[in-house]
């Protein structure tokens, strides 16, 4: 349908309905010789014997060149210009860990689901490069498109631009790395939440006891599938700061279940609401996406942390031990703030006072 007004504008042209004809006037006169010899046969020859042969030839040949699957007929559209439609599910895709499963793997926010394992995110980016390589490339004809159709590709390219606006369906769209990292974070903080809520619902494990430590260790390792530049000592800090985040998570979800809007903290000898743990959680953790109401407007409908634990069929069995653990982790958090303050308070002192005795030496 896009191509159509362009070939009324040039055949409108006489020159060219001139050339139409020579050209299909010599093409005729080429065709006809070849077509006589295959309707009537060579005099004297037994061609009739050969015909079984020449079209099982000629169905094989057919069949190579325009089966739809050959991997290796490529379109004649620039690279770029057309993906696969079992690609396009990768273009936009993101390494999650599985916390049913108890695995990593890759999760398409286009389609929403999960399409495979960590490697399948590997082959997305590389191809999501490729597309984004060519529409940054702009011509004399304006914005280049992706489509998952290669005639659509190869018609857009070359012949007219604005059928994107009549196929908004086979066109191709690739996100900006940045975003896609931000959402690998949020989500990295969001599932391994929901992953330490359940360990400790299941073992009851306190923070910092000795098996919990090994397995702590473990996951340090398990999350350089998440970018394999991150150092070890790195991957620890942000795995702990998940955790601490985690207990505050736990401890609202458990208030929420239980219709509480306040909670008393024996080690604080104070009240606390649900709009400080909230308060303290985002700030905290800003990218997790806690309740069902953070979904709206992404991709991960259905993936926060509240309602993954639903799935789970979670619920806290213990909410003082969730309110002790928490306090604990305050605690150490605001202990590990005052250690730093006095030591930055410490050097600075014994920098001034070292300064003042070598400048009255």
């Amino acid at each position: 349908d896009g191509v159509t007004p362009i070939i009324h504008q040039l055949m409108a042209s006489p020159f060219v309905t001139q050339l139409s004809c020579t050209t299909g006037f010599i093409a005729g006169c080429a065709i006809a010789p070849l077509l006589h010899y295959p309707m009537f046969g060579i005099g004297g020859v037994p061609w009739t014997y050969f015909s079984g042969l020449a079209l099982a030839i000629s169905t094989v040949t057919m069949y190579s060149l325009y089966r739809i699957d050959h991997d290796q007929h490529a379109t004649i559209a620039p690279e770029g210009s057309y993906m696969k439609p079992e690609m396009v599910p990768l273009l936009n895709s993101i390494v999650r860990y599985d916390v049913k499963g108890g695995d990593f793997g890759t999760y398409s926010l286009s389609s929403k689901a999960w399409v495979g394992g960590p490697a399948e995110c590997q082959r997305g980016k590389v191809n999501a490069e490729t597309v984004r390589s060519y529409q940054r490339e702009e011509d004399s004809w304006g914005e280049k498109y992706t489509f998952d159709n290669p005639v659509l590709a190869y018609l857009c390219h070359y012949i007219d631009r604005d059928i994107q606006r009549q196929y908004p369906e086979h066109t191709v769209t690739v996100k900006d790395v940045n975003y896609l990292i931000e959402c690998r974070d949020s989500m990295c903080q969001t599932d391994w939440s929901v992953n330490f809520i359940m360990e400790r619902s299941k073992a009851n494990n306190a923070v910092g006891q000795k098996n919990h430590l090994e397995q702590f260790d473990d996951k340090v390792e398990k999350i350089s599938v998440y970018d394999e530049s991150m150092t070890k000592r790195k991957r620890r800090k942000v795995l702990k700061s998940i955790e601490t985040v985690s207990v505050g998570i736990e401890l609202i979800l458990a208030m929420k279940q239980r219709g509480i809007k306040d909670i008393y903290s024996k080690k604080r000898n104070s009240m606390i609401s649900l709009d400080d743990l909230e308060a303290w959680v985002r700030q905290k953790a800003p990218g997790t996406f806690m309740f069902e109401s953070d979904e709206k407007d992404t991709p991960f409908k259905g993936e926060s942390i509240e309602s993954q634990l639903s799935r789970l069929e979670w619920r806290c069995q213990d909410i003082e031990n969730t309110l002790t653990i928490w306090e604990q982790v305050a605690f150490d958090e605001r202990k590990k703030k005052w250690l730093f303050v006095i030591a930055t308070t410490t050097t600075g002192v014994l920098a001034t006072f070292l300064s003042g005795m070598l400048i009255g030496i």
